[in-house]
């Protein structure tokens, strides 16, 4: 019986209690409102052990949905990708960070537009310094067709590399990823002339490579070899371990992740 319903009986059969309480025994009067007092603790004894059960459930429910989303938070933080194709041979003529010969060789197949491209650089720099001499660094093009501006950009680091090497490749990537906007914000051919006066080479000679489009072929053979390969954005980071064994890695990975793939690459 619901507590409203059982309060108003007993207020309803009160005054006819008072008009009999002469003729009633103060201890039958007594007996019926312990009898009252005890219908209503029960009732709230059951209703609070319903709600404590509910609540058991309710927690039950929250820690089994915590853990689902700790081993999907799990599976994300592991490389989503398998090799579909053979990585195209890292060789002389790739851009190095490093010597040719170490151990272990990171290829990443970047975007110079990419916003986690921007993010990852540092990070990519940071590691292979600490694993000095047992790391390559190897830079691959991956302009994607949504950055409109990337493609031109990825001729331009190209067209450095022909005036002044390997090294003035990476300061002009560099020269980039420290100017850009990215995602899309992309440099006009003037632009990133300028950005390559700024490294020390000649601007009019830089415009007249840049706008030869003699690297065009060079940027489609990087495109379709990281297709080869799997991949489809970027960055993407493959690290060749010394038994000739692959690990795919998407975007831009904390230090951690990425030192911990090295170091089971070295350990092959």
């Amino acid at each position: 019986m619901p507590k409203k319903k059982l309060l108003t009986k007993v207020l309803k059969i009160t005054p006819k209690i008072n008009k009999l309480a002469p003729k009633i025994p103060l201890s039958l009067v007594f007996f019926v409102f312990l009898l009252a007092a005890l219908a209503l603790f029960v009732r709230l004894w059951f209703e609070i052990e319903v709600l404590k059960k509910n609540q058991l459930i309710l927690a039950q429910k929250i820690s089994q949905t915590t853990q689902q989303l700790s081993r999907l938070a799990q599976q994300e933080s592991l490389p989503g990708k398998i090799p579909t194709g053979v990585l195209p041979p890292v060789t002389e003529k790739d851009h190095l960070k490093g010597k040719i010969d170490a151990p272990v060789k990171i290829v990443e197949y970047s975007d110079l537009e990419c916003p986690f491209c921007l993010q990852f650089n540092p990070t990519v720099k940071q590691v292979v310094a600490e694993f000095s001499g047992q790391v390559v660094w190897v830079y691959r093009h991956y302009p994607l067709s949504f950055h409109t501006g990337a493609f031109k950009e990825a001729e331009a680091t190209e067209c450095a590399n022909e005036l002044g090497g390997n090294n003035v490749f990476w300061q002009y990537v560099d020269k980039i990823f420290e100017k850009t906007s990215s995602n899309g914000a992309s440099f006009t051919p003037e632009q990133l002339s300028s950005l390559a006066g700024e490294i020390g080479l000649n601007q009019t000679t830089f415009q007249f490579c840049l706008e030869s489009g003699r690297y065009t072929q060079h940027v489609n053979g990087d495109i379709t070899g990281g297709e080869t390969v799997g991949v489809d954005s970027t960055p993407t980071t493959i690290i060749l371990a010394k038994d000739g064994s692959l690990q795919i890695l998407s975007g831009a990975l904390p230090a951690d992740q990425l030192k911990q793939s090295i170091q089971e690459a070295l350990n092959k």
